[in-house]
């Protein structure tokens, strides 16, 4: 199974780097391969303009034979639980190849989120861009625990 985690922006900060890498070692027993994809941001000082610079990028990244999530705050609100049955009943599916996308700042338009197979949201707050990412790869990282009877989700 191969999981991408394709998102706009460089991180720079040591401890989620490590964090991510720790993450990415303890998924691998599951036979799962846990991919990092950083874009460039867009330039300007246009909103607009950089989100459609974004959207650009992140369209070229797109692998039609993954399935695809967009996060939005607009999306779907999970329980660790049910993430993890998503993830079963797609597999079950013959799903396995996943890429999870993440935009900048200032997000992705309406219009080009319907373009994904599944909007997400991992929660209502605002948080920052490396956070985010950190907490999605927990949460898959838990997902396969959960759903391989592990003793890391109590």
């Amino acid at each position: 199974m191969k999981i991408r985690i394709i998102s706009i922006g460089k991180l720079k900060k040591k401890f989620i780097l490590n964090s991510l890498a720790e993450y990415q070692k303890k998924i691998r027993p599951f036979n799962v391969n846990l991919e990092f994809i950083e874009l460039k941001e867009g330039i300007g000082k246009d909103k607009n303009l950089i989100i459609a610079q974004e959207e650009k990028i992140i369209e070229s990244k797109i692998d039609s034979s993954s399935y695809s999530f967009v996060l939005s705050v607009e999306g779907k609100q999970f329980s660790s639980e049910d993430f993890a049955d998503n993830f079963q009943n797609l597999m079950n599916r013959g799903n396995s190849k996943f890429d999870f996308y993440i935009g900048g700042p200032y997000g992705l338009t309406r219009e080009f989120e319907e373009k994904f197979n599944q909007k997400f949201s991992l929660s209502k707050m605002t948080m920052p861009h490396d956070l985010v990412r950190l907490f999605l790869t927990e949460q898959i990282y838990r997902a396969f625990s959960i759903l391989n009877g592990t003793e890391y989700h109590k």
